[in-house]
């Protein structure tokens, strides 16, 4: 499957089960934030997860990629094409200081942004 036909549908539905993992923890949008990429050469999503609160980084790794997976009911292998880190930080902007956009990525964190913001 090209990841190309429709970045901005994909972003969305990313988003969206990102932002509903973390409500359904109980974790607001404030305490964590997302660094997301795409590399055109390997059809890959790279997703960053930050978050200042104490948390149990494996069960929330599995607990995200769960939430994208049934984000994706046409399609639950599209977790095959994302890439997850989970990290405790001091502050939700930590995470930007070592992230890198490769030679052939896009930085997709603006449109991930507008969709974790949006009012449900």
């Amino acid at each position: 499957m090209a990841l190309k036909t429709s970045l901005r549908l994909i972003a969305k539905r990313i988003a969206n089960a990102v932002k509903a993992y973390a409500s359904n923890e109980g974790l607001p949008r404030g305490e964590y934030d997302l660094i997301r990429t795409y590399d055109n050469k390997n059809d890959q999503i790279s997703l960053t997860f930050g978050t200042v609160r104490d948390i149990d980084e494996r069960r929330w790794y599995a607990g995200i990629l769960q939430e994208i997976r049934r984000s994706f009911p046409e399609y639950p292998q599209m977790t095959m094409f994302i890439g997850l880190v989970i990290r405790e930080v001091r502050n939700p902007d930590e995470i930007y200081t070592n992230a890198l956009v490769g030679e052939d990525e896009i930085d997709l964190t603006e449109l991930f942004d507008r969709f974790l913001d949006e009012r449900s």
